[in-house]
Formats: C-alpha cells, sequence, structure tokens
C-alpha cells in the first residue's frame, strides 16, 4: 500500500477534534499560515495532542510569543503546528499506519520511519 492510499485511509477513518467536534482532514501539501480552517490538523508541541483550529488557550496575543494551552492535559506549549503529508515517498521507509508525526515539523509518518530517523539523528 502506498502513502497516498494510507493517507486517505486515515481521512476516511473520520478523525475527530475534541473541542470543536468536527472532522479533522490531514492534507497533502502544506497549508499557507493565513488559513484557518477548523479542519486542519495541528499538534500541540508540549504534550502532542492533536486538534483542529481554535482559540481556546490562546494566551499573550497582543505579544509577540503566544502561549497555547492544550484543553486536553493543559500543558502550555509555545508553538502549534500543522499537520501534513510528506509525500515524498523516499521519506517513508514503510506503509505502515500513520500514527506519528515530527517535532518540530509535523509530518506524518509511521512508526518505523520514526524509529529509523531517531536511529540515524541522534
Amino acid at each position: 500500500m502506498n502513502i497516498v492510499c494510507r493517507l486517505d485511509e486515515l481521512n476516511a477513518g473520520k478523525p475527530q477534534c475534541p473541542v470543536n467536534l468536527n472532522t479533522l482532514i490531514i492534507p497533502r501539501r502544506k497549508s499557507a499560515k493565513t488559513c484557518s480552517s477548523s479542519r486542519q490538523p495541528y499538534v500541540y508541541l508540549g504534550c502532542g495532542h492533536v486538534q483542529g483550529k481554535h482559540t481556546w488557550g490562546l494566551n499573550n496575543i497582543s505579544t509577540n510569543c503566544p502561549s497555547y494551552k492544550c484543553p486536553i492535559c493543559l500543558v502550555d506549549s509555545s508553538k502549534v503546528i500543522q499537520l501534513v503529508m510528506g509525500m515524498e515517498s523516499a521519506f517513508h521507509l514503510d506503509s505502515g499506519e500513520l500514527d506519528y508525526a515530527f517535532n518540530p515539523c509535523g509530518h506524518v509518518c509511521s512508526l518505523a520511519t520514526v524509529r529509523c530517523d531517531t536511529f540515524l539523528f541522534s
């Protein structure tokens, strides 16, 4: 099974945002930063929880250093980033389930890919 099929399978499972209770869709390409779609999944770097775009828990909006409080575990994160599929086939070692994402880029991948890259770059 190739990575496009795995992504379609993941999106067909209709992952749901636990805050807005809407269906999230992992895109094939990273969208513009100005895009505010609540269907785009974002990951909190402090805890790893994934949710749609929302303003709950957003603090220090007036400063250059906003912080984000995860509504699930209440852990503060300095950043939330878009989850996106890395469509370069050389990036993926297998066609396993896409259950993991790299920190801080947000590229979605399989456990085998994470383990290999962790071994290579640690």
